[in-house]
């Protein structure tokens, strides 16, 4: 069956109505013609534009499998309790030397459970280009991960970040690895994060305020 597009013409939508529409035209077997015309209200509400997709928030230490995954658990459940757009970001974790599929610490996953958060789930996954590319903002934990994002990665992030940058001094800005201590290294390390977390929250809710201004 051939079609044909017939772009901006005017036809009569309704009886004594003349809209300017979109019109399909075929040609049937039985030579007869079928005409299917949409109105420009129509197609103006399907060709609305979305909401420009924000990015996810990455968490970055170096195995993926202490410090990050704690992170990204305690971000992501601190964002849920706020307004959109921030209630709906995907907040994830990576390592600048991990290797995919190892399971989180066990004291990761028993600190957090003293707070009421499940992290036996997690399994650890390198930090990559296009997680780098997707992320609206970059926490890592310590300078020196820092470092090293901005030499692996071209371009380099943005918007890269130590996850306690935005405490007031006299706070240290980065967190030291808890990996091979005991659980009581890995609960101070665990209340680190907690007390950065209100600083973050206020610099998201202006990088995305920031970020929406941009798009319009």
């Amino acid at each position: 069956m051939r079609l044909g597009i017939i772009a901006a013409q005017t036809e009569l939508l309704a009886k004594g109505n003349v809209n300017p529409c979109f019109c399909l035209e075929s040609a049937l077997p039985t030579g007869r013609k079928l005409r299917l015309c949409l109105s420009c209200k129509t197609v103006s509400i399907a060709r609305r534009p979305r909401m420009a997709q924000l990015g996810h928030i990455l968490t970055v230490c170096t195995a993926n499998i202490c410090r990050s995954p704690m992170a990204e658990a305690l971000l992501q459940h601190a964002l849920r309790g706020q307004e959109e757009p921030l209630k709906s970001m995907k907040v994830m974790s990576a390592g600048v030397a991990a290797r995919f599929g190892e399971p989180v610490s066990e004291n990761s996953v028993i600190a957090l459970k003293k707070v009421g958060i499940d992290l036996s789930g997690h399994i650890a996954q390198p930090l990559t280009q296009k997680l780098v590319d997707d992320a609206l903002a970059i926490f890592c934990m310590t300078e020196s991960h820092r470092a090293m994002i901005e030499l692996a990665f071209d371009p380099a992030p943005k918007h890269l970040y130590l996850l306690r940058e935005f405490m007031p001094p006299p706070a240290d800005p980065e967190i030291p690895d808890p990996f091979g201590g005991p659980l009581r290294v890995y609960e101070a390390c665990r209340d680190e994060m907690v007390e950065a977390v209100p600083s973050i929250l206020d610099f998201l809710k202006k990088l995305v305020a920031e970020s929406s201004a941009g798009e319009k």
